[in-house]
């Protein structure tokens, strides 16, 4: 069969020499040790952008080639020669799914993907069928009406994104929080973030 390999020409052929894969290993002394760090949303962020970089250039044979992570490396972390990612149970989703798998093989497009099905009806049901965790649609994320600290959220998001839109109102934007309290203590009105309370106002009036 062709290579798997992108790029190369060659075929691969049958061979009736015994190979010993850890003796040949060893032997040639290319051996790296593990060096395995775990990536979370419990750590402090400094910690967890430079564990990420580490990861990535891997500069020294002491960086870690090997990462433990939540979903916090499921989306925006692109790892270029990442070779392989195992998942240790069946995400709630299709896009959970695409985007986990999709950090390894972004480089040449070679990935070696492995996925632990546990023994909930979840996993088990795409145990049995794992054509349907990659076919079809991704649906777009949603939430409940009533996740009230959600809605919260977005809504000050979009308040926020629609004063940005302003670009008059950009020099503004205070760089360090003390300089958001400044005009609060002084009561200046036409400085963030009353300017930005007011774009909060009319949007409730509509």
């Amino acid at each position: 069969m062709s290579c798997l390999q992108s790029q190369c020409s060659g075929h691969y052929r049958e061979t009736t020499a015994k190979l010993n894969f850890y003796k040949n290993l060893y032997s040639k002394g290319n051996v790296r040790r593990i060096f395995a760090q775990e990536h979370t949303g419990l750590l402090e962020r400094e910690v967890r952008e430079e564990l990420e970089r580490r990861f990535i250039a891997s500069q020294h044979r002491s960086d870690p080639n090997l990462v433990s992570a939540t979903s916090t490396l499921e989306m925006g972390i692109d790892i270029g020669d990442l070779s392989s990612v195992l998942l240790c149970s069946i995400p709630p989703q299709q896009a959970n799914y695409q985007q986990r798998i999709g950090r390894a093989g972004r480089r040449d497009g070679n990935a070696f993907v492995t996925t632990i099905a546990n023994g909930t009806n979840h996993d088990l049901y795409f145990w049995s069928n794992p054509l349907k965790m990659i076919a079809g649609g991704v649906e777009t994320p949603g939430c409940y009406l009533d996740a009230s600290a959600i809605l919260q959220r977005q809504l000050r998001a979009y308040c926020l994104d629609c004063w940005i839109g302003n670009s008059s109102n950009t020099p503004d934007l205070p760089e360090v929080f003390n300089r958001v309290l400044a005009p609060v203590q002084q009561g200046d009105t036409n400085r963030f973030p009353y300017t930005w309370l007011m774009i909060i106002a009319r949007i409730a009036v509509l």
